[in-house]
């Protein structure tokens, strides 16, 4: 008979061949209570979404966003450097004079906490 030391083990082997992995979070009682409002008002009528359901569905939602925001910035170029936007992810060489699109323009990747 496996004991549940055994088990857990076996769980946390299970995880890392699948490439999970956990993460802790550590939130106040008013995001605590934002994440709850938001895993049951997202599904009126039906069970709330359970914590960790919700938080990938937000992860998989803002990368999409993220993903069609690249592909729109793309589009444009840097006025100072001429790199394609959003220009080296290290930073740019111009960043800092006003028309780097690096120096202010990443603001708009940036996550609202409206």
């Amino acid at each position: 008979m496996i004991n549940a030391a055994e088990r857990k083990r076996m769980q946390r082997q299970r995880d890392k061949e699948a490439g999970i992995t956990t993460i802790t979070l550590r939130l106040d009682s008013q995001e605590m209570a934002m994440l709850l409002e938001g895993c049951a008002e997202r599904r009126i009528a039906r069970q709330p979404y359970d914590v960790t359901e919700y938080l990938i569905g937000l992860i998989r939602q803002d990368n999409k966003l993220l993903c069609k925001q690249l592909a729109d910035l793309r589009k444009s170029s840097c006025g100072k450097c001429g790199d394609t936007l959003p220009g080296d992810p290290r930073g740019c060489c111009m960043q800092g004079d006003s028309a780097c699109w690096q120096t202010s323009g990443y603001k708009r990747l940036m996550l609202s906490t409206l």
